[in-house]
């Protein structure tokens, strides 16, 4: 059996270049070392330390003692990726028969601080990939800082629902995952946010009869159950010689689809006494809800009775909130 002074020293007694270390004389991705003694051969777990020369730009290989180049893996199986290690690294290189694993830490790999924060940006990729965050108690957050300082946050709460809290510590938004799949925006939604049909339309220079004109349509196009129309009308025109009532009427004149003012009536309505040679003026608005899908087309109509309303004008605003 060799001594200890045999095997690591030489004979005056100063130690020997160790095999286990060298530095790295290759490029980029392919690395290449020189221990002295030189290895003869590759052996199943032979290992080397040495010095990165160049960070890796992909895939690596590592030759020993111009023995041939090995593929380098990390994680065991794993290919050498961008970034994975840096330049003037130190790494430890284990033959397994194959290839050579390397030992280190690297660059990518999810590092803490002091302060609990991940020091480079991290990654899933996988397939199925899961982030799993478990509160034993209350309800988890992932909350977004900008800058060091409070951004947002979101929530899961205990009743199925997420909720977007601002840096206010308000809840700007929740979503309702226990059947709806619907996101409730709280305060006020911009109107181009909201899913809508607006339609406008006018007419001008009537002449009004107690018979009825028809003033002007809007063509909503096709309606869902379950929307909502808000609507705005509006009549005006001159009185002719002789007092009387005067009225507006707005209701479905064309359509497939089945629809319900909340008024419970099928049209809507206003009418005023106007004396005679006045201006008169009519308005409504209200909400009418679509109680089955298809077409729809209203239709506002005017009516001067005892004498004719003249320079009649009809004007109708509806806009359609779309059940989601």
């Amino acid at each position: 059996m060799k001594s200890f002074l045999q095997t690591e020293h030489n004979t005056d007694g100063t130690k020997k270049a160790s095999s286990r270390f060298a530095t790295d004389t290759g490029s980029a991705d392919v690395y290449a070392v020189a221990p002295v003694p030189a290895w003869t051969a590759y052996v199943k777990g032979q290992f080397i330390i040495f010095d990165l020369a160049n960070a890796p730009t992909g895939a690596s290989t590592l030759n020993v003692s111009a023995l041939g180049a090995k593929t380098m893996l990390k994680i065991n199986d794993q290919a050498i990726a961008s970034g994975d290690y840096e330049a003037g690294q130190m790494v430890i290189a284990i033959y397994d028969g194959t290839n050579f694993q390397i030992i280190g830490i690297s660059a990518n790999v999810a590092l803490l601080d002091a302060s609990n924060v991940f020091t480079v940006d991290q990654e899933i990729e996988k397939a199925d990939a899961a982030l799993i965050i478990d509160a034993t108690t209350g309800n988890p957050d992932i909350v977004f800082h900008r800058g060091g300082a409070l951004a947002c946050s979101v929530r899961a709460n205990a009743d199925d629902s997420f909720a977007l809290v601002g840096n206010d510590g308000l809840v700007k938004a929740t979503w309702d995952l226990s059947g709806s799949d619907a996101i409730h925006s709280a305060g006020t939604v911009p109107l181009a946010r909201m899913q809508r049909t607006e339609v406008i339309n006018s007419a001008t220079g009537i002449t009004i009869t107690s018979g009825g004109v028809n003033l002007t349509t809007v063509n909503m196009g096709t309606v869902n159950s379950g929307d909502r129309i808000f609507y705005s009308a509006y009549m005006e025109g001159s009185k002719g010689a002789t007092a009387g009532e005067n009225l507006m009427q707005l209701s479905k004149s064309a359509g497939t689809s089945t629809i319900a003012f909340l008024n419970a009536l099928t049209t809507d309505s206003d009418s005023a006494y106007f004396d005679s040679t006045g201006i008169t003026r009519l308005h409504i608005s209200g909400i009418i809800q679509v109680t089955g899908l298809g077409t729809l087309t209203l239709l506002l109509k005017g009516f001067s009775f005892n004498s004719d309303t003249t320079s009649g004008l009809g004007h109708v605003h509806a806009i359609v909130l779309n059940n989601g």
